[in-house]
């Protein structure tokens, strides 16, 4: 199904021995209902200026919340990220940065 309409996939590909293959982030990292956890970043919440206020995030249940901005290091550090990674900077302060590509933006009316 997937070689057949790719477009319905996103960030998962069958490489050229037709099996799964993760594009933003390897499949295992995603985790295994009731053997362990991942989140997965489903869109950055920005605001009308396009600053970045946080994420909705979805775990291996299915379970979506949004996650501010100041609260996603601290969450990563308890369960890990599937597409994305804790960064910091030079500074001590820390990020998260996609695997591959960006997130796709979702904007928070009167934010």
């Amino acid at each position: 199904m997937i070689k057949k309409n790719p477009q319905l996939f996103k960030n998962i590909t069958v490489n050229k021995f037709s099996k799964l293959k993760g594009v933003g982030g390897i499949l295992e990292r995603y985790g295994v209902v009731g053997k362990s956890n991942a989140l997965v970043i489903l869109k950055e919440l920005v605001d009308n200026n396009g600053n970045n206020l946080g994420y909705c995030c979805a775990d291996i249940t299915g379970k979506i919340a949004n996650v501010q901005k100041a609260i996603m290091p601290r969450q990563v550090k308890k369960i890990p990220l599937a597409n994305g990674k804790l960064v910091t900077r030079e500074d001590g302060t820390e990020f998260i940065s996609p695997i591959e590509g960006e997130y796709s933006k979702l904007l928070m009316k009167g934010q």
